[in-house]
């Protein structure tokens, strides 16, 4: 989400509420889209957003990582074994 509103933000640095919600019908869909008004009553609300988020079922974090996190996960997994080698060989 936050990459998709930095590129928003990139392209549309005069923001109209109609921009904001054509951008994002043109970027996920109609499907994909629910629009809350600022009077809605909390409960209806979050029942709105948590139909469209669950529509094809609870949604996981894996769908969000991306190449660059999967090098820094691996980064970090070789750091952990040059410091445990490390730990060895003084031992």
């Amino acid at each position: 989400m936050d990459r998709r509103l930095k590129i928003y933000r990139e392209l549309n640095p005069l923001d109209s509420e109609n921009t904001t919600k054509h951008f994002f019908l043109k970027a996920i869909g109609s499907q994909n889209l629910a629009e809350i008004q600022a009077d809605m009553p909390e409960a209806d609300a979050f029942t709105l957003a948590k139909q469209v988020i669950e529509q094809t079922g609870k949604p996981c974090c894996l769908d969000l990582i991306n190449e660059k996190d999967n090098k820094f996960l691996a980064d970090l997994e070789k750091e952990k074994l040059r410091l445990k080698k490390e730990a060895e060989g003084q031992q």
